[in-house]
């Protein structure tokens, strides 16, 4: 019947898109994002063979394919960094991200994919602190306080030694902590 065709039409589409993306989930590249809404699926070629035999059973043949589009997040990183870091004018490090990804605008005929994105980072300049402790060695504390302030990005801090009778920091690198 009509319905049975129906029905077994929506079996088989079914079933090739479950073994598609099974296959995708196992050979897909672990580095590639991929955004809900991002794939297509598409019946290419159907046959029905409604003459049913003498069990009462017809025959649907299908091919199917999936069309995916991804990116690289580790990409996207990078290009939000090298923004960052030309508008800032420094040398920064990503200490923490989160991103939100709007819902994907795909157009699998051009290859294109776009999306609004929502990123919240917390980025740190680079730092040597084993640099910074040789650069402190024997120093005075109104010296401290001098190359503390004169680091770039920090806009005020204190110098405390201990114990109080204490008025220089250690010549040796193994004691400055």
């Amino acid at each position: 019947t009509a319905s049975d065709i129906a029905s077994g039409k929506g079996e088989i589409s079914k079933s090739l898109e479950d073994a598609l993306r099974a296959q995708i989930n196992i050979n897909f590249p672990s580095d590639i994002e991929v955004l809900n809404g991002a794939s297509q699926f598409l019946i290419t070629r159907e046959t029905i063979d409604d003459v049913a035999g003498s069990d009462g059973n017809f025959k649907i043949t299908a091919d199917a394919e999936m069309r995916i589009l991804g990116f690289k997040e580790a990409d996207l990183m990078a290009a939000f960094g090298s923004k960052l870091q030309a508008d800032s004018g420094a040398t920064l490090q990503l200490d923490d991200h989160a991103i939100d990804y709007g819902e994907p605008r795909v157009d699998f005929v051009s290859g294109s994919m776009s999306s609004a994105i929502t990123f919240k980072s917390t980025w740190n300049r680079e730092f040597d602190p084993r640099g910074f402790k040789k650069s402190v060695l024997g120093k005075s504390n109104a010296e401290l306080k001098v190359t503390v302030l004169g680091l770039q990005g920090i806009k005020s801090g204190s110098v405390k030694l201990w114990p109080f009778w204490v008025k220089s920091a250690p010549s040796s690198e193994s004691k400055v902590k």
